[in-house]
């Protein structure tokens, strides 16, 4: 009773568990996008109850430009005078640093559309290089969405001088995305320092929902749902192959007792045989005693 009371009082309780998903990118590739299509309507119930999404780009160091001018001099592919740099034959590297800076202001200010934007910027906007900028708008413009606090956010993230050259800033989004030195090409998750990578996504969720376990979240009652559903199936198919062998036992057992009785029977009729019995010199058959 005591366990129920205090199951019952968890579960009123708002659990907020300090649980990390970490999500590693390469700007260049796109194989996320089959988790991110999966996971993108569950991802805001998860966040509410405490779910940490970690957002890790690879960046391409510029090891030559602090040899050169130490960080001091703009390059054209670079932020923080080489401290940053992306490359691609197609575009800027600084657009594609300002994509980076983007999406992770978007997370952080409008967490809801974070996933929905990513992929639609890797499956349209990536295939038209040269109208990046202006595909990106237009996923705000015709979805109605304000970029205000977007568009603060990235200015934000900027951090020098005034008069500095842009080129020439620190930025703290880059600068998170350099101290976690995700230096692979490829997709990769982690939650809470697991490696799910290649991991199915219905054992991701079931993996997730067991670290909320006391959380009410719909994705995971559903979970939760079908689980009891096949725990159900198999002890109903338990039950009827109990059932199934009890009745043959019965029968084999009742087989087996008529057999019995029918060879008794048969053994009785062969003792009775007719006995003479003598009396002086003569025989006296059984029938005339």
């Amino acid at each position: 009773m005591l366990c129920f009371i205090l199951i019952s009082l968890v579960q009123s309780i708002d659990v907020r568990p300090n649980v990390n998903l970490n999500i590693g990118l390469d700007f260049m590739d796109n194989s996320h996008i089959s988790f991110y299509k999966q996971f993108q309507s569950q991802f805001l119930d998860f966040q509410q109850k405490g779910l940490n999404l970690i957002i890790a780009q690879h960046l391409l160091p510029c090891y030559s430009c602090y040899t050169r001018h130490q960080y001091k001099e703009s390059e054209p592919n670079c932020f923080g005078g080489g401290q940053y740099c992306q490359y691609s034959e197609s575009v800027s590297g600084q657009i594609i640093l300002t994509e980076m800076i983007r999406q992770q202001c978007i997370l952080e200010e409008q967490p809801q559309y974070y996933f929905n934007y990513s992929i639609y910027f890797n499956e349209l906007c990536m295939q038209l290089p040269s109208q990046i900028q202006p595909c990106s708008q237009n996923y705000f413009i015709n979805n109605n969405i304000s970029v205000q606090s977007i568009d603060t956010c990235i200015e934000n993230s900027f951090q020098g001088e005034s008069d500095q050259n842009k080129s020439l800033k620190t930025n703290r989004i880059l600068d998170q995305y350099k101290s976690l030195q995700f230096n692979q090409t490829h997709f990769s998750l982690n939650l809470d320092n697991k490696d799910l990578t290649n991991t199915p996504f219905d054992q991701i969720m079931k993996i997730l929902c067991k670290k909320f376990e006391y959380a009410s979240i719909p994705a995971c009652g559903l979970i939760k749902a079908g689980s009891i559903q096949k725990t159900n199936l198999l002890e109903s198919i338990f039950l009827v192959l109990f059932v199934l062998i009890i009745i043959l036992i019965i029968i084999q057992g009742t087989l087996q007792l008529l057999k019995n009785v029918s060879f008794k029977n048969v053994l009785n009729q062969k003792s009775r045989i007719t006995i003479p019995k003598y009396e002086k010199d003569q025989i006296i058959q059984d029938d005339d005693v």
